[in-house]
């Protein structure tokens, strides 16, 4: 079981719907305010976890009518956890001295200490129709588009 978990474990976070390995979540704040989260695992860069946020706000603001976003706030953190890895080792051997010999055999159990450094990025977005005359905005589409080819994802 350990064995499967390691090995599935051992890629980086996909664009994907949060599930036990990452992804991302949103939660809708008014009509057109959302905070966007992307999850990473500890092999998931820092800058693929804000890249795959910024194209959910991006993807979120098209599914949603709109045409450009701005961020309002944004947050990248690494949380950290700590854990450890039991490692057994069967040791055996003899000792002679006077008066005899003697033998010994048996497990002894070692515990590895591992720290995963998880990525995550959040994003509270403000879509519009049209593009502000005002402040940073971004087209979702060309955001959408771009970030799609950048990581060869392919559309469901």
């Amino acid at each position: 079981i350990l064995l499967a978990i390691l090995i599935t474990s051992g890629c980086a976070t996909t664009y994907q719907a949060q599930s036990w390995t990452g992804g991302f979540t949103e939660t809708q704040l008014d009509t057109n305010v959302f905070t966007v989260r992307f999850k990473g695992n500890g092999y998931t860069s820092s800058s693929k976890a804000s890249d795959f946020a910024l194209l959910r706000s991006a993807e979120l603001t098209l599914e949603n009518g709109y045409k450009y976003f701005t961020i309002i706030d944004s947050k990248s953190y690494i949380k950290k956890t700590t854990g450890s890895i039991p490692q057994q080792n069967y040791n055996y051997g003899t000792v002679s001295g006077t008066g005899g010999t003697a033998s010994y055999s048996g497990y002894n159990t070692t515990y590895q200490n591992v720290t995963f450094r998880k990525p995550r990025s959040e994003n509270t977005i403000m879509m519009f129709k049209e593009r502000p005359e005002q402040g940073m905005s971004y087209s979702a589409e060309f955001i959408y588009e771009s970030m799609k080819d950048q990581y060869s994802l392919n559309e469901d």
